[in-house]
Parts: C-alpha cells; structure tokens; sequence
C-alpha cells in the first residue's frame, strides 16, 4: 500500500472539505449573520419556537458553533435566560443536520463545476451579495471535491487487513461514539466527521450501525468550540456550555442501546442508499431527543444552575464591558451586533452624565457632579475597548455593508464621547463655578434656559434607543430638531448679552457669561447628536461606500 498517496489523499481531501466548510460557513454567515443575531434575540420567548429559531438559524450559517458562541454571548448580556437557550441548543442540534443530509447526495460529479461558477461570480460580482454568494457556492463545490479526494484516496483501505480490523472495533457502539467525539473535537467540525463517515459507509468499510455510533460521538464532540469560547466568562455563559454538553452527552447515552433498532428505521426510510440512511439517523435521533427533553426546558436550566453556582464575593462593574465576546469576532456582523450593544451602554452613561450636570446649571441644584467627575474616564475606559473591539473585527474579511457599518459605529463612538467630555469637562466646570455664585438669580432668563434643556434632552435621552434599534424615524425626529434648537439657542444668547449690557454687578455678569458659554456648549451636543443620526440614515440609503466616505469626512471635521 503506498502510505504517502493515502495520507495525501485523507489529509489533503480533508483540507479542502474543511476549507470549502470554512468559505461556505463565513459566506453565508455574512449574508444573514445580522438578521440571524436579530432572529434569536426576538423569537426565543416560547420554548418551541427557540427550536425552530436555533434549528433555521444553524442551518442558515451551517454552523452549530456559531449559533452556540452568540447564545454564550446573549445570556452573558442577560438578553436571554439559560431556560430559552437550552431550547436554542436543542435546535441547533437539528440544524446542524441539514449539512449531513446535503453530503449524502452523490453530486461529486458537480463540485469542480460549482468551485468554477462560485470563483466567477465572487470576482466579477457587481454586488456585495453577489459576490460572498459566489464564495458560499465555490465552498459547497470545494466540500464535495474534498469528499471525492478523500473517497478515492481511502480505497486502497478496503482490502487492508490492520485498517478493517480496527473499523470492527468500531461496530461496538462505546468506542463508535468515543471515535466520533474526539475527531469531531479534534477538527472541530461535525459536518467534516459526518462526511468521512459518509466515504467510508460508501467504501463499504463500516456498517450503518458503526456510522450511527461515530455520529452520536460527533454530536458530543462538536460541544469543544463552545467550550473554548467560555473560557473566562461569567457564570451564565459556562451554564450555556454545560447545557449543550449535558444534553448530547445524555442523548448519546439514551440512545446506545437502541442503535440496531435506529439502523433499521433509516434503512425503511431510504432503503438502498446507505449515505441517505446515516443522514437520516443522524436527522432523527436529534429530532427524537429534542422532543423527548423539550417539555423539560426549566428543570434542566434549574439543574445546571445548581451544578455550576455563582462565584460567591464575585462583584461586577457597570462599565466594564459586556457584550465584547472574543468567540464572535470569527462572526464580524455578530460582532458588530455585540459592538452595537456595547455602545448603546456608553449612551445610557452618557445621557447619565449629561442629566447629572444639568440640575447644577438650571437650577443651581448640586445634583450629582461627584458621581459625574468619576464616571468620564471610566467611560473612556469601556469606550476605548469598544474601538479595540472595532479593530480587530475589521481584520477579517467584510463586506461593503459590514464596513460601512464598523465605520458608523465607530464615528458613533467618538461622537458620543465628545458629548460626555463636554458634559463631564465643560459643564461640569460651569456647574462648579455656579455654586460659587449663589444668591443671584435671573428667573425669567433661567425659566427660558430650563425649556431648551427640555428640548434638547429629548434628543440626547433617545441616544440610547436610537443606537439600539436603529428607529430611522427617531433619526429623522434629531435632525428637525436642528431649527428649533438653533433658534431658541440664538434667543437666549441675545437676552444674556442684554443682561450683561445692562448690569453694574460684576457677579451677575459672570452668571450671565455662565449662561452664555452653557448655551453654545448645549448647541455642540446637539450638532453631535445630529451627526449620530445622519449616520445612521446615510447608512440606510442602501450606499454604503458613500456613508463610510462621509463617516471619515465628519471624523476629520470633528
């Protein structure tokens, strides 16, 4: 047997299947990764449709591990509870069956096809879309060539005396499942175990029983990356690991003694085609064990709870950062997601500090201007790791929408916190001087002041929602804000220089200049909040490259 052909054809087939995965999974996770991030945030609510949202999600990625990293990250933010998670997992299982039951087709005969139309439409693509649809169909060809390789390259291993003793080993259903598991784990692909039990089935080196077995395994073995990924996490985060590894350990467990009797169902349904029969094996015993443990969703979450408790003295801080999941990184529109959440959080910080200051202006209220003195480089803290976040994100490959997006939450960045260096500089250095000038109110021209700081808190308040859901409408609601605010801002200017014309007490001058410099500041976050909103709505015109450009521009006028 000549061992260098082998090795070339197992290893080098095996490459390009799990390259091909890798083009196919990233591709498509680019094309539906924001919706399917939005998808699992909103359908989760009722256990059975967490099923179906994790089964479409998974098989819409054709990743189990990416639907299980972005849970981690979800029930880390507290967006999702261990309960509607395990209900996600349970889908992903079966999606993750989708991929098995696309390898048993026999189209071998249309991979190099594929790669050649996949290649041609991502260069030539005139479209984002177009082209990462093109990657995702040259991937799809790549993993049915890599299958080819490897099934002609494992041939000679039908009539190799050492090789099918040890595929015997494998009809005991105990190491059958221990095989699957530590290779799954090892290339921390399932579909790449399920398409080599798919060459060997076809090779006629292992029966259906053994193929069932080594699936089983693999079910286990795929839990690896959503272990990798909790590594330092908080507590909720390991429960979600936990929950996957218990649910198809115990699966896998429930099922051994019934492999005979699962061989003969997948033979009655598709008898005759031996790759169709483990597909669909490996469909049903996911489908089966999600229905048997799907009415016992909050049992298991109260279980797991208790198997894994919280760090007793463990204490947590509202501007460290939150959603910033490494593990999604590998996901770049999941990422921005998380990216986006973390943001809206340096908003509410904002709006905070912002409404902390003000009463001292107005009102000569002290407020809470220790609270806001401590709160600015904390929140330069979080903020610069979401630009370190941001960065590393665009190092993988994104496309125009993605780009034009990582740039606009970027500018979001910097523009709000531009209005948290006013609000915790500038005002706050006015409000420390007002409490030094008391005993010298202008109510009239304060009573006015009051109702522009109305005006503009209703826009600096939505800042928040606004980041988080993206309304275009709040956006538009901003920038008509513009006149209203100019005019009142240009009103109340006028009547403080009338006052300080008029005024023979040298310290009711400087309440005046105050009032003066307070109102041009006021008029700085608004123009900012503006810009937040044009970006926003320049990113939704459908011209990406054109909002990304002005997204620079405003940066470097800024």
């Amino acid at each position: 047997m000549d061992l260098f052909a082998l090795a070339s054809g197992l290893f080098g087939g095996l490459a390009l299947f799990l390259l091909g995965l890798n083009f196919l999974t990233r591709s498509l996770e680019i094309l539906a990764g924001e919706q399917m991030a939005q998808i699992l945030e909103r359908l989760t609510k009722n256990r059975f449709l967490g099923v179906v949202t994790g089964a479409v999600t998974t098989a819409a990625v054709n990743s189990s591990s990416i639907t299980t990293v972005l849970l981690v990250g979800f029930v880390s933010a507290g967006l999702m509870t261990m309960t509607q998670s395990i209900a996600v997992v349970m889908g992903a299982n079966i999606g993750s069956t989708f991929t098995a039951q696309i390898l048993a087709f026999n189209i071998g005969v249309l991979a190099l096809p594929l790669v050649a139309g996949g290649f041609l439409a991502s260069m030539t693509g005139k479209t984002d879309r177009v082209r990462e649809s093109g990657r995702a169909v040259m991937g799809m060809g790549l993993v049915f060539y890599g299958m080819e390789v490897m099934s002609q390259g494992m041939a000679p291993l039908r009539d190799y005396e050492p090789f099918i003793q040890i595929m015997a080993e494998m009809q005991r259903p105990v190491l059958g499942v221990l095989a699957g598991a530590i290779f799954t784990a090892l290339v921390q692909s399932s579909a790449a175990t399920l398409g080599l039990v798919i060459i060997l089935a076809s090779q006629e080196i292992i029966d259906l029983p053994s193929a069932i077995a080594i699936a089983l395994g693999s079910n286990i073995g795929t839990c690896v990356t959503a272990g990798l990924a909790v590594i330092g996490k908080p507590r909720e985060a390991v429960r979600v690991f936990v929950a996957h590894l218990l649910f198809n350990v115990l699966g896998a467990l429930l099922w051994l003694p019934f492999i005979g009797q699962l061989a003969d169902l997948a033979t009655w349904l598709t008898p005759g085609s031996l790759p169709r029969e483990i597909a669909n094996a490996h469909t049903l015993f996911n489908v089966v064990n999600t229905l048997l443990f799907i009415g016992f969703t909050t049992q298991i979450a109260w279980a797991i709870q208790r198997l894994v408790p919280e760090r007793t003295g463990a204490t947590s801080d509202l501007l460290v950062p939150r959603y910033l999941d490494a593990g999604l990184k590998q996901s770049p529109s999941l990422a921005l997601g998380a990216a986006r959440r973390e943001l809206t959080r340096v908003a509410e910080q904002t709006v905070a500090m912002v409404q902390g200051v003000l009463p001292s202006l107005v009102r000569r209220d002290p407020g809470d201007l220790a609270t806001v003195h401590d709160l600015l480089p904390r929140l330069r803290t979080l903020n610069d790791a979401i630009i370190v976040y941001l960065g590393e994100i665009g190092r993988a490959r994104l496309g125009e929408r993605q780009s034009a997006e990582l740039t606009s939450i970027l500018q979001t960045s910097q523009f709000l916190m531009a209005i948290a260096d006013l609000a915790g500089d500038d005002l706050l250095r006015l409000a420390n001087r007002r409490e030094r000038w008391p005993g010298l109110p202008d109510e009239a021209l304060e009573a006015r002041i009051q109702a522009l700081l109305e005006a503009l808190l209703l826009d600096v308040e939505t800042l928040p929602d606004f980041i988080a859901s993206r309304d275009l409408g709040q956006a538009v609601t901003i920038r008509e804000g513009k006149h209203a605010i100019h005019a009142a801002s240009r009103e109340l200017t006028r009547a403080a220089f009338e006052r300080v014309a008029g005024s023979q007490d040298p310290r009711r001058t400087k309440v005046y200049s105050s009032s003066v410099e307070t109102m041009e500041i006021l008029g700085r976050i608004h123009r900012l909040c503006r810009k937040i909103a044009k970006l926003e709505l320049d990113l939704a015109d459908g011209e990406p490259q054109r909002a990304s450009a002005e997204a620079e521009r405003e940066a470097e006028a800024t």
